[in-house]
């Protein structure tokens, strides 16, 4: 046994050596930081507070992802609508750069693809014929020659008599 006495004295010497593990705060309980003994009214009354807490943050991030994906969808709606938009005017650009190379109309010439914008210009200029197109004439039309008079009244009863 005084073998064995040495040895358990060694062990109690190496003990006191020995510091207590120091935990980090995060790790520990609110009663364990504070140095207070464990009161379970206390810590249902936190659990409770810190499951509203936990809601209400769940709820904040639910609305502002709700916001966000809105504005995401408002601007994917505008984007649409720009491509959409411009679709319709590459389409328009190339109706009326046919139908100018052809001599037709561009209000009359549909289609989708250039080809079939092309194939209803041809269809057009068939169903025509050889008859050439006339230019509108923005001239008012021919109204014959006035000659300027000092003499309005004279003027006037002269159109009047040509009424008849």
């Amino acid at each position: 046994m005084s073998e064995g006495t040495p040895e358990t004295g060694a062990t109690q010497a190496a003990e006191p050596q020995q510091q207590p593990e120091q935990r980090d705060p995060k790790d520990m309980s609110p009663w364990e930081r504070e140095g207070v003994d464990f009161d379970p009214e206390k810590a249902w009354k936190l659990l409770k507070n810190t499951r509203k807490d936990l809601e209400a943050a769940k709820s904040r991030v639910s609305e502002f992802e709700q916001e966000r994906m809105s504005e995401v969808e408002k601007a994917n709606a505008r984007a649409e609508a720009a491509e959409k938009a411009l679709a319709q005017k590459d389409k328009d650009l190339l109706r009326h750069r046919i139908a100018a190379e052809k001599g037709v109309p561009a209000e009359l010439l549909s289609g989708d693809t250039e080809d079939e914008i092309a194939e209803r210009a041809s269809q057009l200029l068939a169903f025509r014929g050889n008859t050439p197109v006339r230019a509108p004439s923005y001239d008012g039309g021919d109204r014959g020659s006035a000659a300027p008079t000092d003499d309005f009244g004279a003027l006037l009863k002269r159109q009047i008599a040509g009424r008849r």
